[in-house]
């Protein structure tokens, strides 16, 4: 039950650290910074895409944190219990304001 707990840790971990470099990145995306393509002009109309990409992958990585949230919110009780008695059904968690293609 310990690595189970553990690698609830690292995936939320993980989620956020990819989130936050994601807004740093959408932060700094005028700057000339080691995700730019060779030859990809350093326009305005560039560096919009360069922001709009980072926000919606930024996005994306704290919606499957909420999505794992909600769906792991029980899961301290079924350890507690070992597994009796508590029901977790993935299937019906919904995430407010998240749409089919966030999850």
């Amino acid at each position: 039950m310990e690595l189970l707990q553990e690698e609830r840790r690292r995936v939320l971990a993980f989620l956020d650290h990819r989130a936050l470099t994601w807004k740093q990145l959408e932060a700094d995306s005028s700057k000339d910074l080691p995700w730019m393509l060779p030859g990809v002009k350093h326009d305005p109309v560039s560096i919009a895409g360069r922001e709009a990409f980072a926000r919606q992958q930024a996005h994306q990585f704290n919606s499957m944190r909420a999505y794992f949230e909600k769906v792991w919110e029980n899961v301290d009780n079924y350890i507690l219990f070992n597994g009796q008695n508590v029901s977790i059904n993935p299937a019906s968690v919904e995430i407010e304001g998240a749409e089919e293609d966030d999850l």
